[in-house]
């Protein structure tokens, strides 16, 4: 359930006010705690990495709770899969391979950075992204 809820769209959905509503109930201190572990997950740090740091920390419930809540996912994968269709078959294999780097975790400027040095057509990296 919490990779699930790490990992939900990022949209105005419930989950996404609870999430505004766990960081209003935050202490300014426990904020600024909360602020540094949101970085983590930003910087594409394994969350499992961030929420094991936080508990050897010794970093409270309530504070780990608001900072697995606020974290989403981005939304562009039903997009990513609609851009699929429109790939030719060559050109989806281009986008797999970048895609696989995403998936390893690989900063999405990094790969981003990559295709543009390679020549890849926008057209993919649009469908990568």
């Amino acid at each position: 359930k919490i990779i699930d809820a790490v990992f939900a769209a990022d949209t105005a959905d419930p989950p996404l006010q609870e999430s505004k509503d766990s960081r209003s109930k935050l202490s300014e201190e426990e904020e600024a705690v909360a602020t540094r572990f949101r970085k983590m997950i930003k910087m594409m740090i394994p969350p499992e990495a961030v929420r094991h740091k936080m508990t050897m920390e010794g970093v409270d419930a309530k504070i780990i709770d608001a900072v697995f809540a606020a974290d989403t996912a981005d939304p562009p994968l039903q997009e990513s899969k609609d851009s699929r269709s429109k790939l030719s078959e060559e050109e989806e294999a281009v986008a797999t391979r970048f895609r696989k780097m995403i998936k390893m975790m690989i900063p999405p400027e990094a790969v981003r950075h990559k295709m543009t040095m390679e020549g890849v057509d926008a057209k993919i990296i649009d469908a990568v992204f």
